[in-house]
């Protein structure tokens, strides 16, 4: 057995045991009697629960997302069990968390935007080091994890039942594993998110090529995950018409040699400069990404391949290379629905609104002319 099964067994007995107990208690459940779904318990793939009289089954890891026919991670079970559930030809639900920078409009909150916007998941950006090492919202001293006041704003969205995937790093800034080599000073700073938000998804946004931090960031990462069985990782990477970089594919490698459990691999489709980010451009990069993964986890179903790969569209006009429109995002959600693409994100929701439709590339707006995010209600179709 490699290392990286052996990891993911072992995980995923932890990941088991822990939503047994949070449950009260381990034993045999009968495959027509689920337990009442609980907004305390973590749910991962192919849990399944009653809820408003019917039977459902997690599609991915959650917790306090209530199940419901618009919800990214339920859909509803006949109550049969069987590990063959996802070969039936029929692409599985996606999970749709678009970017929310968030610190770029501060009057609008992450419930606001959920109200208007139906996302039942978020990509909170970004905590990066504060040139110390300490984790801080944009790198700023005086944002610090816990000290920038953002955690009522993160429960309120989690309350409704909104799931919050945290992401650090982004196109400017310092990363944590790059200004510390001690890893343990990594956990910490990795723990203290996941403590001060309830969150148990990270995301990193790989950005500068740095292979001696990504080995740093995935022994801090695996040893994490021992930690909290049911932290999910996902790495969002550039990429190519073709795939993946060779930095991404390297990032990639190392999780794996490090026993890091990935979830998703997203990658960015924006910026390519060299061809517009249209829909066959998308296309061709989701393409190439799942060769490239099929590669890496030649044990893997093409299928389970799909569900690792995530696609981050800019919205509207890109800084270079033209325009992601409207109908490029509903051609690029058909695509999720038909293949099976586990993770559908953009950048971001501030930016989903018509508000300068002169062509602009800004912050708070798209750069064309569109309705209040109409981006939003196009790519929710995915989940």
């Amino acid at each position: 057995m490699t290392r990286e099964s052996f990891e993911q067994t072992r995980r995923g007995m932890l990941r088991t045991t822990a939503t047994l107990l949070a449950m009260g208690g381990i034993g045999t459940v009968s495959a027509t009697q689920y337990p009442a779904w609980n907004s305390e318990t973590l749910y991962n793939a192919g849990d399944r629960v009653t809820h408003d009289g019917s039977v459902w089954e997690a599609t991915g890891p959650s917790r306090n997302a209530e199940p419901s026919a618009s919800s990214a991670y339920w859909k509803v079970s006949n109550g049969e069990s069987g590990e063959n559930d996802g070969d039936s030809g029929t692409a599985g639900a996606s999970v749709f968390a678009p970017y929310n920078h968030m610190t770029t409009n501060t009057e609008t909150s992450l419930l606001d935007q959920y109200q208007q916007a139906g996302n039942d998941a978020v990509t909170a950006a970004f905590v990066l080091s504060d040139g110390n090492g300490n984790a801080a919202w944009d790198g700023a001293a005086d944002m610090h994890v816990g000290e920038a006041g953002l955690a009522s704003e993160i429960q309120a969205y989690q309350d409704q039942g909104g799931t919050v995937i945290v992401s650090f790093g982004g196109a400017v800034g310092t990363m944590i594993a790059q200004d510390t080599s001690d890893i343990a000073k990594i956990k910490t700073e990795y723990q203290d998110v996941i403590d001060t938000y309830g969150v148990t998804h990270l995301d990193f946004d790989i950005e500068s090529v740095d292979q001696a931090a990504v080995d740093r960031r995935n022994q801090a990462l695996s040893e994490l995950q021992d930690e909290n069985a049911e932290l999910q990782v996902s790495y969002t990477l550039r990429c190519r018409t073709t795939g993946l970089t060779s930095h991404g594919q390297y990032v990639v490698e190392s999780a794996k040699r490090h026993g890091v459990d990935l979830g998703f691999i997203n990658v960015m489709t924006m910026n390519y400069g060299w061809v517009p980010p249209s829909a066959s451009t998308i296309t061709d990069s989701a393409n190439g990404t799942h060769s490239d993964l099929a590669s890496i986890f030649p044990n893997r179903s093409a299928a389970e391949i799909w569900q690792m790969v995530g696609l981050t569209p800019m919205i509207g006009v890109n800084n270079v290379g033209g325009t992601h429109a409207l109908a490029d995002a509903q051609d690029v959600a058909s695509f999720v629905q038909n293949t099976g693409v586990g993770l559908v994100s953009f950048w971001s929701l501030d930016r989903d609104n018509g508000g300068c439709p002169d062509g602009s590339v800004s912050a708070t707006c798209s750069g064309i002319s569109q309705s209040p995010y109409e981006f939003s209600q196009i790519y929710n179709q995915v989940q």
